[in-house]
């Protein structure tokens, strides 16, 4: 998943994974959704269902109309997403087709018609869909990933719960780092 210049979402399909079912569900039917939100550490989505029942983790739901991204395009995306996850070899790893191209055989852009943002007590809240044509890829994006999971160490997660007892007033029995942009980043505690 990328934003192309203007906040287009584009969901890239690449063939070393398991996309077959994807393109054959779009060639029958191009509504689809997309659910979004920070990769959830291992341990921390065990602990919050250990503790609540289920995971409480934000996220946000596109909905809409996806459509295949034409061939002599693809080069295009294929630049864009270069430039948009830096090459580090965490991100070499995880998206094969930064340098093999011939691997990421289709893209499709969605028209967004609907969008929900889910909040971390399971409420539903509409967003408005004009939010998408300012959207912009945040500089840590590529990364976190490979910086939530350093931080699900006991070392760091008690360097976490020893910082909200710090600065917020709040003692933690444990505390995970589960989402970070250029602004901050926002942790997960259990007291």
């Amino acid at each position: 998943f990328m934003l192309l210049p203007g906040g287009r979402p584009t969901i890239l399909l690449s063939s070393s994974d398991t996309s077959c079912m994807h393109i054959e569900n779009l060639e029958q039917d191009v509504r689809g959704s997309i659910t979004l939100g920070h990769t959830d550490p291992g341990p921390l989505t065990r602990r919050l269902r250990t503790s609540s029942g289920r995971p409480l983790l934000p996220r946000t739901t596109l909905i809409g109309t996806l459509h295949q991204i034409p061939p002599r395009q693809m080069e295009y995306v294929h630049k864009r997403l270069q430039k948009m996850l830096w090459g580090s070899e965490a991100t070499k790893t995880t998206f094969p087709f930064i340098e093999e191209p011939q691997l990421l055989n289709r893209a499709y852009a969605m028209n967004v018609s609907d969008i929900r943002f889910i909040d971390g007590t399971g409420k539903a809240h509409d967003v408005d869909k004009s939010a998408v044509d300012s959207a912009y890829t945040d500089p840590l994006a590529p990364l976190l990933s490979s910086l939530l999971m350093t931080q699900t160490s006991p070392q760091s997660r008690q360097r976490l719960a020893m910082f909200c007892a710090a600065y917020l007033g709040q003692s933690l029995q444990d505390a995970y780092l589960i989402g970070a942009d250029r602004r901050g980043f926002m942790v997960g505690g259990v007291q």
